[in-house]
């Protein structure tokens, strides 16, 4: 009879002790879940979405763009319609050459151009800015005053962008990029050039103000407006100091043959 009973009782704590251990396993399976789900939860809440109510650039257009005048000078914008609040677009800050002039006609010739420039980067989820810079914009202190205005404006019209911004300079406007640099450097992650028109001073300070910002040239060797050697001697200038500069020579081309044709190679340097 007592074996029987032991007998009995040993099933009977078997079965509780398996009972036990697949309720554990099962707690650990809903707490795992449970830990998932706050997860993704969290996730939600990072990626907290911003839409704006602008109208699209066009139709299916995921941004919208437009012209501001900001102290009587005319900028264009292009932003992404809908942004990550916490991860808000980098500023690409475009300074035009000397002959050209940002108005607010969006039809006009040279707004197409800036236009193909906003739709581009705007639709890789970056904020795109072209001020007119008075006009002729050769690096003087106005035009300097006019991006820093412009780059304020998106912050003022509750428009985000990050604190680092890159800058495309054309001819003269990449005079105007390299000065601006020099002056904000806190503020600039990239630079890209094409076909510049140099900085007119080159000191071992301006050098050192703008050492950690990696800089890329593009100049056509068949240019006869700013001629490519004009290049080889800028980089040179800063190579005295120790700063590389890239440079990407495109065969034959001349001024203007580069001054919209490189959008991606411009994309893929700020994105490296």
């Amino acid at each position: 009879m007592l074996k029987k009973i032991i007998i009995i009782f040993t099933i009977l704590l078997a079965l509780l002790l398996t009972y036990l251990y697949f309720q554990q396993e099962s707690d650990y399976v809903d707490e795992s879940v449970e830990t998932e789900k706050t997860k993704e939860k969290e996730e939600e809440v990072k990626e907290e979405i911003l839409k704006f109510e602008e109208n699209p650039a066009y139709n299916q257009a995921q941004y919208f763009e437009g012209v501001v005048n900001i102290d009587e000078q005319p900028m264009y914008y292009a932003y992404p319609l809908e942004i990550v609040k916490d991860n808000p677009p980098k500023l690409i800050v475009y300074s035009h050459g000397q002959l050209q002039r940002i108005v607010e006609d969006l039809e006009n010739e040279y707004m197409i151009k800036m236009r193909n420039y906003g739709e581009f980067f705007a639709s890789k989820g970056y904020a795109f800015s072209a001020s007119n810079q008075h006009d002729d914009n050769w690096g003087q202190r106005e035009s300097l005053n006019d991006i820093a205005k412009s780059i304020r404006w998106f912050e003022e019209n509750e428009y985000p962008v990050l604190e680092k911004k890159h800058m495309v300079g054309f001819s003269m406007g990449g005079r105007t990029a390299i000065n601006y640099a020099v002056e904000n450097p806190n503020e600039i992650g990239k630079v890209a050039l094409l076909a510049p028109t140099p900085r007119a001073e080159l000191t071992e300070s301006d050098v050192e103000q703008i050492r950690d910002i990696s800089i890329r040239i593009w100049h056509g060797t068949g240019d006869v407006n700013i001629p490519f050697s004009t290049t080889q001697q800028y980089v040179q200038r800063f190579e005295n100091y120790n700063k590389e500069i890239d440079v990407v020579a495109i065969e034959s081309a001349g001024h203007f043959d580069i001054e919209t044709t490189l959008m991606e190679d411009i994309l893929e340097f700020f994105e490296r």
